[in-house]
């Protein structure tokens, strides 16, 4: 279900003030291009329902693309990013909460997830297609816990505040006991 096409984000982010606007533009229930307030452009291709392929480039930085593969409940199992021949694999728990993301190629780096019973505002605001490409906005639930192993290790733990409909208003999340990042929600 589309809610809108645009969503502005205020975040402390490494001890910085951001805000964001993010814009989607959508051809029927798809959606098609985004850009950012950060300069950012991006493309998705479809294959039926599901995105197959999404790129995008910051006017400083190389352009980059990533290609998916799903299981037959269609859950993304499989992201790669073909221009540094790197992939991430997928395993879901029974509500399709990501419960172990693999990466394999680039680096060797084993996450495991936990999640609260609350709704995650993210998995409400983007077409189903959407929604299957980043594993910490679009499950259905708000991630609590992520324990990283191998090549880089940490655990990243959220603190929410939610409002009266179950949906988050503020987290603050903290990489190793330290606070990195805090984010304010605004519905409207």
């Amino acid at each position: 279900r589309v809610i809108g096409n645009e969503i502005s984000l205020v975040q402390l982010f490494e001890g910085q003030v951001e805000i964001e606007t993010e814009v989607y533009e959508y051809e029927g229930d798809k959606l098609v291009d985004f850009h950012s307030t950060r300069e950012f452009q991006g493309y998705i291709q479809y294959n039926s329902e599901l995105i197959i392929r999404i790129g995008g480039c910051y006017p400083a930085d190389p352009c980059y693309t990533f290609e998916s593969t799903y299981d037959q409940m269609d859950r993304m199992i499989l992201r790669i990013q073909p221009e540094f021949e790197c992939g991430i694999s997928y395993e879901y728990d029974d509500s399709s909460n990501i419960l172990i993301s693999t990466y394999d190629s680039c680096e060797d780096i084993t996450s495991t997830y936990t999640y609260d019973d609350k709704i995650n505002p993210y998995s409400q605001r983007f077409t189903l297609a959407f929604e299957k490409l980043y594993e910490r906005y679009f499950v259905p639930n708000n991630p609590l816990e992520i324990i990283a192993t191998g090549d880089q290790e940490y655990t990243r733990t959220y603190q929410y505040t939610y409002n009266a409909q179950n949906y988050p208003t503020y987290h603050e999340l903290y990489e190793n006991g330290q606070l990195i990042e805090t984010q304010t929600y605004t519905y409207e």
